[in-house]
């Protein structure tokens, strides 16, 4: 008899327990906090960002864009795969871009992206500040996160921890506590318009930006993060890149540069709209040479590796001294004031990254310049004289502006 307790009991806590992980897996499944199942039943991820490598991974996968958009964070909150500005030929768009996505990410994304379904488009963002710190030691790169889910390996071989990785995050997703939160804060928080989230086409929107706006204000903003910058910059060495190929960001792009040639995608590369004062901050720190001399560098390295398909690899450069860049921020304590084109000093908005946007596919006003071997000096002298005229007296900027101004 006792042993006919202990079964009954021990077969009613296992039929409890497949209930309860049944009934966890259908919850996680159908809300999808991380969009790893595309079940699109829940519109707002409120909580996509704590698995935002694991997302984006996935979501590749579902999506199969004909255009692929990399980058950090600027070019994930900047790019909108949604813009009007993008040709009808190159949708659908998908933003790959995330924090944790410098050169070599993007590499790595590319190669899953390929795996999935070789893109027409990628639109690299590349962020000056990702060169400054490189891994300058020809030893092999520690595996970085979310490396182990993509379908191809760094050697171009299909990815052997690829199965294992599926089982692991299934898990991961469905079967774990914070699984489990997450899909009660999804259900709790949709509809809440400042709440974060990810778009099923990989954007941030930006959302909770908002509320901090509206406590800090703007001028808050750019300062904190500016004082951030400067701290970085002076903790740094700077660099000329007379050898990009000891640089890893150098040899993640031209490992990028490669596997567009090879595939046949168009490539447009492009230097961010920095606003002018993160640009002085380069001035500030002692960094502007080696900004010029990145520009440079990245010249020679699209040239040395797309060789004679140099005409498939575009490169547009944003940072200028111009209205845009020099757009006024709000006095402090002003928390209702919104800018135009600038989050802070390095994050720019959906409207300017939609002028960019209509400026690399040639369908928009000019906005930044395509950088060559022919025209790279001439480009880096504009720049310095932009910023001669950008920071003159009122009067001196006035009498400029005539000048520039067609006759009528």
């Amino acid at each position: 008899m006792p042993h006919n307790l202990y079964r009954s009991y021990l077969i009613s806590a296992g039929v409890t327990f497949l209930v309860l992980a049944a009934v966890a897996v259908a919850l996680c499944v159908y809300v999808d906090p991380y969009r790893m199942y595309d079940t699109a039943r829940v519109a707002d991820k409120p909580a996509i960002y704590t698995q935002a490598t694991l997302a984006k991974a996935y979501m590749i996968e579902h999506r199969r864009p004909n255009t692929l958009i990399l980058g950090n964070q600027q070019v994930e909150t900047g790019l909108d795969p949604e813009s009007p500005d993008w040709p009808d030929n190159q949708k659908p768009a998908f933003n790959a871009a995330g924090t944790d996505v410098d050169t070599f990410m993007a590499w790595r994304l590319l190669q899953h992206d390929i795996a999935v379904k070789p893109p027409q488009l990628v639109v690299l963002g590349l962020d000056f500040l990702d060169f400054v710190k490189p891994q300058m030691e020809d030893g092999p790169e520690p595996l970085r996160d979310g490396e182990s889910r993509l379908l191809i390996a760094r050697n171009g071989a299909p990815n052997p921890a690829r199965g294992i990785q599926l089982w692991k995050d299934f898990l991961a997703t469905t079967l774990t506590r914070r699984a489990i939160a997450d899909s009660i804060t999804t259900l709790r928080l949709r509809g809440n318009p400042s709440e974060a989230t990810m778009t099923e086409w990989g954007f941030d929107p930006a959302r909770d930006y908002e509320s901090i706006f509206h406590q800090s204000g703007l001028e808050a903003i750019f300062s904190h993060n500016d004082a951030i910058y400067r701290a970085q910059y002076r903790a740094s060495i700077a660099s000329y890149f007379y050898d990009p190929s000891r640089n890893l960001q150098f040899r993640s792009l031209a490992a990028i540069v490669k596997l567009a040639v090879q595939n046949d995608i168009r490539l447009i590369i492009f230097i961010p709209p920095y606003h002018s004062r993160y640009l002085e901050i380069l001035h500030e720190t002692g960094f502007w040479p080696s900004f010029e001399a990145w520009k440079r560098a990245l010249v020679r390295t699209v040239d040395e590796t797309a060789g004679k398909r140099r005409d498939v690899v575009l490169l547009y450069d944003f940072s200028d001294y111009d209205d845009i860049s020099g757009e006024s921020v709000p006095q402090p304590g002003d928390t209702q004031v919104e800018m135009r084109w600038y989050r802070d000093s390095t994050h720019y908005t959906p409207a300017l990254g939609g002028l960019m946007i209509a400026g690399m596919m040639d369908a928009g006003p000019v906005l930044g310049s395509e950088l060559n071997k022919a025209n790279l000096q001439a480009n880096l002298e504009r720049i310095r004289r932009d910023r001669d005229r950008l920071f003159a007296p009122a009067d001196m900027r006035a009498d400029a502006t005539r000048r520039r101004s067609p006759p009528l």
